[in-house]
């Protein structure tokens, strides 16, 4: 006669995890357990974790997770005695979308899970672009920036820049590095970055179509950052998907002079 401990080791685990609307479940003829990607066909060892396929949902569909997705009772986790509610299959393509960032959130359509609103600038830019202000002599620069989504899938987004001095050998001129952030995964925007000069700042606006506009919230320097020190800075970034071009705007204002327009820059997308 079987025992209670018999029947609940033999008794399957529920898949409350939003990613098993992606993959199916089968096994091989070898009798090993795998997950397959309903949108490619690669397959993945499954062995309980989920972690492997939140990584390739990332990375390879561009497939987010919600900030706010819990699966049912509040906390993110199910009863074990209650059913998993089901889970609709991806009906649309996530490099398809019309970037509109103001979608409801719903925590069991999938539909939403396949759309980041910053989906337009994700990849490599590289191009050139002119800096004045007043004081200084303008000049050109060439420029990089890189924006990827982190690969756990959790929604905010890597970002990276560096200019280079094409009239000296294309010496660094300038680098910063740090998060794009999408609270709750809608048209509110956060940018926080770390700059070597001793200065890091939290950014904040909106998304508009393929438009970014943002504008300083907090900046920090450390006792050794150099003066006349920044007060505050707004930047408007905008993409032609058509085109794949980036176009940007950076304003900003110092101790010694008001809010002026500073750097603009084209960049084209290369990967």
């Amino acid at each position: 006669m079987a025992t209670v401990l018999d029947l609940k080791m033999g008794e399957p685990r529920l898949k409350t995890s939003w990613v098993w609307a992606y993959f199916d479940v089968k096994t091989l003829p070898d009798g090993e357990t795998v997950a397959c990607c309903k949108t490619c066909g690669k397959t993945f060892k499954h062995g309980g974790s989920t972690s492997n396929l939140i990584n390739h949902l990332a990375k390879t569909h561009k497939v987010f997770r919600p900030e706010n997705y819990n699966n049912g009772n509040g906390n993110g986790k199910r009863s074990s005695g209650e059913q998993q509610p089901p889970i609709p299959p991806p009906q649309q393509s996530y490099s398809n979308h019309s970037n509109t960032a103001n979608y409801a959130l719903d925590p069991l359509s999938i539909n939403n899970l396949t759309l980041h609103p910053l989906e337009f600038l994700f990849g490599t830019w590289r191009g050139q672009g002119k800096g004045k202000f007043t004081g200084i002599n303008d000049f050109v620069y060439g420029e990089e920036i890189q924006i990827s989504p982190d690969e756990a899938g959790r929604g905010w987004l890597y970002y990276r820049q560096r200019t280079w001095n094409p009239a000296r050998n294309d010496m660094n001129f300038h680098s910063e590095s740090g998060y794009i952030r999408c609270p709750g995964m809608g048209s509110k925007v956060e940018l926080v970055l770390a700059q070597p000069t001793g200065i890091a700042s939290v950014e904040e606006g909106q998304i508009e179509g393929t438009t970014v506009s943002l504008r300083s919230t907090n900046i920090a320097r450390s006792s050794t950052a150099k003066p006349p020190h920044v007060t505050e800075y707004t930047r408007v970034l905008s993409v032609n998907t058509d085109t794949n071009q980036l176009t940007y705007t950076f304003s900003m204002s110092t101790q010694e002079k008001p809010m002026e327009d500073h750097l603009f820059a084209t960049l084209i997308k290369v990967s």
